[in-house]
């Protein structure tokens, strides 16, 4: 007989069930209730790791989308405002006047170009000390202080200017700050590191920690500039806020000097007085050098001065036997050796080391310059002179007696001529070997040698880009030398 349940003691025996159907019904109920629950119809843990990675997508969004906003306008590298504008007083440099970053233009009244290419330029507020980076064209109006029209490629690094740029970053004009001064290709500058001055032409200037001291592209040290070196100055009122090096100095230390008697040193043309230790500050750049004394010959040379380094010049180095072979293209002619003339048909001359210019004149051909380098060996030198194009007259009807004027005339010409003074111009040039020009006549590149009448003669030098230098010279004697520095 099967077992039955009773659910309550005092149930009769038709409400009774059977267990195993009980227990079927549990089962049942069991297997409900370990079922997850749906969410959006999907697995609860799913549903949960999808709206995590949502929230996640859209917080990248936002900040993608606020640093595009941020790099729109002028990087600030101190401050998370678009800028700062100047205070009227130059010595409030905490000043808290902020452009509206709504504003479609904003401006900065006086700052300092640091770098500058074709497309961008950072500008450091002279006051705030913030920096900008901001963007240019060849189009981008510059407009002088006397209202005159500028190209963008008139301005470089370490000018002082005003610009106004757009909220993209665009500078819509540049101009030139109120009240400042500019000071361009200047010399004698003379700097007291210690107190902060800096003396000019009996003006006192000062400057600062903040002051762009700048040479080709890189920050140098005041202490490092000489009163030699070609520079440009500029800031407002007493405050030089930029300080650009054009073309800065080196030295020439002259070793065993004290070997020579009476030592005589001239520098492009030009003799060197009291000399301390025999340490000459040059500009950079190829110099000419003439030393002579009682018991040396003259000696001449080129030489390179690099920027703040020193570049020796040994006097036992100079001294020793070395030759100028000629081997010339035609039966008769002149030598003449730095202006000197040597005898004629000369063929080897003896010299100490060093560079030399060599001048060949024969009649019927062009005269020919070259430069004879001696500095480690003998100069072996191969002379193509080149002949001069003659006009010949041919005239039947001329008779003895037209003859005999033309020769009398001649003999006039020849006593005339006879009177006639000559010298010798040397050209010398900064850079060297630049086109040489001598009353209008193209005579070779620098430095160069030419024999003139005495008097006036009008000398020029043109460099690569076309600029011209130009000067009068009285030729007066036999040996003059002259120097055009660009």
């Amino acid at each position: 007989m099967k077992n039955y349940n009773f659910d309550k003691q005092d149930n009769d025996f038709g409400a009774t069930r059977r267990i195993d159907a009980v227990q079927k019904q549990v089962r049942v109920l069991k297997k409900r209730s370990n079922i997850e629950p749906k969410v959006f119809g999907m697995n609860k843990a799913v549903a949960i790791l999808i709206i995590i990675l949502c929230v996640l997508f859209i917080m990248l969004s936002c900040f993608a989308i606020s640093k595009m906003i941020n790099t729109s306008a002028p990087k600030n590298e101190y401050t998370d405002q678009t800028h700062i504008d100047n205070p009227n007083n130059l010595t409030d440099t905490n000043n808290n006047s902020i452009q509206n970053n709504n504003n479609k233009t904003n401006t900065i009244s006086c700052g300092i170009i640091e770098i500058k290419n074709t497309a961008n330029m950072r500008v450091k507020d002279c006051y705030s000390q913030n920096k900008f980076d901001i963007s240019i064209s060849s189009s981008t109006p510059v407009i002088g202080k006397d209202n005159n029209k500028m190209s963008i490629f008139d301005i470089s690094a370490g000018d002082l200017i005003s610009v106004k740029y757009s909220e993209s970053g665009y500078a819509e004009e540049i101009t030139f700050p109120e009240n400042s001064f500019s000071y361009k290709d200047i010399t004698g500058i003379d700097i007291d590191i210690d107190s902060k001055k800096i003396n000019y032409n009996n003006q006192l200037f000062e400057y600062n920690d903040n002051t762009l001291f700048h040479y080709k592209s890189s920050n140098i040290y005041p202490g490092d500039i000489d009163k030699y070196d070609i520079v440009t100055i500029c800031g407002v009122g007493s405050t030089v806020f930029g300080f650009r090096v054009e073309k800065s100095h080196g030295y020439i230390v002259i070793k065993n000097a004290d070997t020579v008697e009476n030592i005589s040193i001239e520098i492009d043309g030009e003799k060197i007085e009291d000399i301390e230790d025999f340490i000459i500050p040059l500009l950079e750049g190829e110099h000419s050098i003439s030393i002579n004394g009682d018991n040396i010959e003259q000696y001449e040379t080129q030489i390179n001065i690099t920027a703040l380094k020193n570049t020796e010049l040994d006097i036992l180095n100079m001294i020793g036997d070395t030759k100028i072979i000629l081997n010339v293209n035609a039966d008769t002619y002149q030598v003449f050796l730095n202006g000197i003339e040597y005898p004629e048909n000369t063929t080897e001359i003896a010299v100490n080391k060093g560079i030399y210019q060599v001048l060949i004149k024969s009649s019927g051909y062009k005269d020919f310059y070259v430069m004879a380098n001696c500095t480690k060996q003998d100069a072996n030198l191969k002379i193509e002179l080149e002949k001069e194009r003659t006009h010949t007259v041919n005239n039947n009807n001329i008779n003895n007696n037209t003859n005999k004027n033309t020769d009398n005339n001649n003999n006039s010409d020849n006593n005339t001529s006879s009177n006639i003074n000559y010298g010798s111009l040397t050209v010398y040039t900064n850079p060297s070997w630049l086109k040489v020009y001598i009353d209008g006549e193209y005579k070779g590149v620098s430095p160069i040698m030419a024999r003139l009448e005495y008097g006036e003669h009008n000398i020029s030098a043109e460099d690569s880009s076309g600029n011209v230098k130009e000067q009068n010279v009285l030729i007066d004697g036999p040996d003059k030398r002259v120097n055009i520095d660009f």
